[in-house]
């Protein structure tokens, strides 16, 4: 399984990757990217099935990205990992077909919605 983790805060990336490596030793091939733009060529080319993305992004917004990856990676699952707890951000990332919606503050969650989506 290949993973790609959109996060432009470096910390967080490294966090978000460590909780995965811990807990899912079967993953092998994460890859990670700070931009919009930079998701979309590493969408395009290595094509996840798993993608972990922040809405605050420099350039191009995750949301906006999110569409973007949805038009060549349709079976791509993606779940945003951002710390706006906003219903209009939530609305609009499930009408573009994302699987999950997780603060940053609970991110201990995240490893639950992963074994669920897997």
């Amino acid at each position: 399984m290949k993973i790609l983790i959109v996060e432009d805060n470096l910390k967080m990336r490294f966090f978000i990757k460590k909780v995965i490596e811990q807990n899912f030793k079967s993953i092998k091939t994460i890859y990670e990217c700070d931009s919009g733009e930079d998701a979309v060529q590493l969408a395009e080319k290595h094509h996840p099935h798993l993608i972990l993305m922040d809405i605050q992004l420099k350039g191009i917004d995750g949301l906006t990205t999110t569409k973007l990856i949805r038009t060549s990676e349709p079976t791509a699952k993606i779940i945003i990992v951002t710390q706006y707890d906003d219903p209009e951000y939530r609305k609009m990332a499930e009408d573009i077909g994302v699987i999950d919606y997780v603060l940053k503050d609970n991110l201990h969650d995240l490893v639950a919605i992963i074994q669920f989506h897997l």
